[in-house]
C-alpha cells in the first residue's frame, strides 16, 4: 500500500512540477516585459544615454559641445526612463498583439527633453532658463532625427522577431494566449488541483505538504539560477562593452523576470514547509 502510495505520489509531483514550471514561466515572461521592469532596466543599463550617444555619434550636424552634455544629462533622469519604458513597453504589447508599434516621433522627443529638464533643474537645484530650453529645443530639432531612428530601431528590434516576421500568425497567437491571464489561471487552478490531491494522500502525516515544498524549490531554485545567470551575463557585457544598448536592455529584463519569478517558487516552499509543521503540530494536540 505505501509502495502504491509513493507511486502515486511521484506521477503527481511530476505533474505538478511541468504544470508549476510553465506556469512561473509565463510569470518570469510577464513580469520581464511588464513598464516596470523596463524602467528599471532603462536606469540599470543607461539605456537611454547609450542611444544618445550613438545617435550623436551618426549624427552629421555640429552642434554646441555643452548643450550635447545638457542633453545627454537629461536623458539620464528618471522622466527620461519612465517615458522610455512606457514607450517600450507598448511596442512590446504591439508585437505580442501582432499590430505594428507606434513610432516615436520628434515631438515625443522635445517633451522628453522639456520634463527631464525639469527634473534634472529640480534634482541640481540649479533653475534652467527659457534660453537654455531654447537651445536644447534647437538642437533636437536640428539634430533629433538621429537619436529617434535609433529609438524606433530599437522597437523595432524589440517586435520583429522571428515570430512576429513570419507569415502565419498561429505561433504569434499561441504566444500570446499562454502569456494571457485566463491561461495563466487555468495553469494555477491545475497546480492547486493537484496540490490538494497530494496533500489527501498524505493527509495523515501531512507530508503532502514537503512534496509539494520540494516541487516548488526545484522550480524556485531553477529560475532563480537562471535570473541570476542572466544577471551575470549582463554585467559581463556592459564591462566588456561588447553589446549594444538593445542586448543589454534584453538580458536585464529576463535577469528581472526570472529572478523574480524564483523568489516566488523559494516563498511558496517556505509557506507550504511551514503549514505542514503547524498542521502536524496541531494535530497532534487534537489526539
Amino acid at each position: 500500500m505505501k509502495v502504491f502510495k509513493v507511486i502515486i505520489a511521484l506521477i503527481l509531483s511530476c505533474a505538478l512540477l511541468f504544470t508549476q514550471g510553465v506556469l512561473t514561466g509565463t510569470v518570469a515572461c510577464n513580469r520581464s516585459i511588464s513598464q516596470d521592469s523596463i524602467t528599471k532596466a532603462i536606469q540599470d543599463t543607461n539605456f537611454t544615454s547609450q542611444l544618445s550617444e550613438e545617435a550623436l555619434q551618426m549624427s552629421s550636424q555640429i552642434a554646441d559641445e555643452k548643450t550635447q552634455i545638457f542633453l545627454a544629462q537629461a536623458l539620464q533622469t528618471d522622466a527620461a526612463s519612465e517615458f522610455m519604458g512606457e514607450y517600450a513597453a507598448a511596442a512590446i504589447d504591439s508585437a505580442l498583439q501582432g499590430k505594428d508599434a507606434a513610432q516615436f516621433t520628434k515631438q515625443d522627443l522635445l517633451e522628453l527633453a522639456n520634463d527631464s529638464l525639469d527634473e534634472l533643474s529640480a534634482q541640481t537645484g540649479v533653475p534652467v532658463s527659457e534660453s537654455q530650453k531654447q537651445m536644447v529645443t534647437d538642437y533636437v530639432n536640428t539634430n533629433g532625427d538621429a537619436l529617434i531612428q535609433e529609438i524606433n530601431s530599437a522597437a523595432r528590434t524589440a517586435s520583429n522577431d522571428p515570430l512576429s516576421e513570419s507569415s502565419d500568425p498561429e505561433p504569434l497567437t499561441l504566444l500570446h494566449t499562454i502569456l494571457s491571464l485566463p491561461f495563466q489561471a487555468v495553469l494555477a487552478g491545475v497546480c492547486l488541483i493537484l496540490g490538494i490531491f497530494l496533500l489527501a494522500l498524505f493527509w495523515r502525516s501531512k507530508l503532502g505538504f514537503i512534496w509539494w515544498a520540494v516541487v516548488s524549490f526545484i522550480v524556485g531554485s531553477l529560475y532563480l539560477f537562471m535570473g541570476t545567470s542572466t544577471d551575470l551575463l549582463t554585467n559581463y557585457v556592459e564591462e566588456t562593452g561588447d553589446g549594444t544598448a538593445f542586448s543589454l536592455l534584453l538580458t536585464n529584463l529576463f535577469s528581472q523576470g526570472f529572478t523574480f519569478a524564483g523568489i516566488c517558487g523559494l516563498a511558496l516552499t517556505a509557506v507550504l514547509t511551514a503549514l505542514c509543521l503547524i498542521s502536524r503540530k496541531l494535530s497532534r494536540h487534537t489526539l
